[in-house]
């Protein structure tokens, strides 16, 4: 039996966003093609109950034997109680099957809040000793691991990178009337959390210099994305910098009908970040068939290398003459939103849990 932990997935309310998503996501395509497969969470005691994605309940008690793999894909180093859980069950015979986004708090301590990098690594290293078998989202996040045992003496396990998916559901509701008119003018849009590491503050410095230096007044910018760990004030700026005011304007908690109507019309989207395990909004904007200014760093160079624009992270210029080349050259932006169009090939939830299931065939046949 194979057992997908859906425990820290259970304790989110609303629509799921980021890690829950893809829990949400994967849980449901496994079921779908495995008959082997077991959605289930670990409730305080340590039982383990069946658990539903689509009404939230539990279920019967599942009995785990030696043998049995359990994979969790879930955010395990927020929830320290059922991370040693998960590892006790290796004492019983049961494997162990871990997911990981990424290695950025070690990476990048910086980019996060006081005393969150050693959590991580302290949930890193004791995952990582205790795998039978690990995926990562990406191959730059394997070979990071890979690096990191290497540097840190520990044996590394097998690792399989799983792409996830990326396609669409088109929502049926209408948009707000606030966005549809917002939708109405020209605009560049840019989606992530607001926080250091995705560089938003090189964003509002390249407007910024195009504004004031180059006598140049770029579309409308929008910035669309919750507050995260040191997110440098950018709604603050942009609210009170006289130059941004009429140029840059943050959108938070935006439903799914906005934020679809927003990628339809967008002209191009940018995505600066310093760092990532994977980058869905790269996968999104070209869903749209949007042109996507981002960083040649990380697994930003895996999405589709020959369908985006890459400007360096720290180099304000490499962005601003990208912007500016972009919408000054419709025709240009035209013809390479039509190759996207007819090239890129959308990734299904259905194809990365068969992948999963390949990975755990190859590794345990």
């Amino acid at each position: 039996m194979i057992v997908f932990d859906c425990t820290t997935a259970s304790f989110w309310s609303g629509h799921p966003t980021g890690i829950n998503r893809v829990v949400e996501q994967l849980g449901k395509e496994l079921i779908r093609q495995e008959p082997s497969v077991a959605l289930a969470v670990f409730d305080d005691e340590g039982q383990c109950r069946e658990f539903s994605l689509e009404t939230k309940e539990l279920g019967r008690a599942l009995e785990i034997c030696a043998g049995d793999l359990v994979v969790s894909a879930g955010s395990n180093w927020d929830y320290p109680d059922h991370h040693a859980r998960l590892l006790k069950l290796r004492d019983e015979g049961i494997k162990l099957g871990i997911l990981f986004y990424d290695l950025i708090p070690i990476l990048l301590p910086h980019s996060f809040g006081p005393g969150f990098p050693p959590i991580y690594e302290k949930w890193l290293n004791e995952s990582l000793k205790n795998c039978d078998i690990v995926f990562s989202i990406s191959i730059n996040t394997k070979n990071d691991i890979i690096k990191y045992c290497n540097d840190s003496g520990i044996a590394a396990p097998s690792i399989y990178p799983i792409r996830l998916g990326d396609e669409i559901s088109i929502s049926k509701t209408p948009p707000s009337i606030e966005i549809a008119k917002k939708a109405q003018e020209p605009f560049i849009l840019s989606v992530g959390t607001l926080e250091y590491r995705k560089n938003h503050v090189l964003l509002l410095n390249a407007y910024r210099y195009m504004i004031q230096d180059l006598n140049f007044i770029p579309p409308k910018l929008y910035l669309v994305g919750k507050p995260g760990w040191l997110g440098h004030d950018v709604d603050f700026q942009v609210a009170n910098d006289n130059v941004l005011r009429d140029r840059v304007e943050v959108l938070q908690g935006l439903p799914d009908e906005d934020l679809q109507l927003l990628y339809e019309n967008a002209l191009f989207t940018v995505y600066p970040s310093h760092y990532e395990g994977w980058g869905l909004p790269i996968a999104e904007s070209l869903n749209y068939g949007k042109v996507c200014i981002t960083s040649p760093k990380s697994s930003m160079t895996e999405i589709a290398p020959d369908l985006v624009r890459y400007a360096h992270p720290l180099l304000l210029t490499e962005w601003t003459d990208q912007i500016m080349f972009l919408a000054k050259n419709p025709e240009v932006l035209k013809t390479e939103s039509e190759k996207i169009i007819s090239t890129y090939k959308r990734r299904t939830w259905k194809e990365a849990a068969d992948q999963l299931l390949n990975a755990i065939g190859d590794r345990f046949s």
